[in-house]
């Protein structure tokens, strides 16, 4: 049987992209709240594909930057999906 050694069995799957100690102030600060440190991968996969999805609407407009209009598409229908 192979070791496994200490580095490559806490490696996350996914890169976080976003900034821990941030997100543990505002949950903790704004929301009187506490946040599992096993979330940061899926906080940061979401962010990762909410970057993608803007992207993707930057190129369709021939654009080479997203700008915040790509990422108020999604949210628009996220919020006209609630209301319902």
């Amino acid at each position: 049987m192979a070791k496994i050694n200490k580095s490559e069995k806490a490696t996350p799957k996914i890169e976080i992209v976003v900034m821990k100690s941030k997100i543990y102030s505002f949950v903790k600060g704004k929301l009187e709240m506490r946040i599992s440190a096993s979330c940061f991968e899926t906080i940061s996969q979401n962010v990762i594909t909410l970057v993608r999805q803007a992207s993707e609407r930057a190129k369709a407009d021939k654009r080479a930057t997203i700008k915040p209009r790509d990422f108020d598409a999604r949210m628009d229908v996220e919020k006209t999906s609630n209301e319902e």
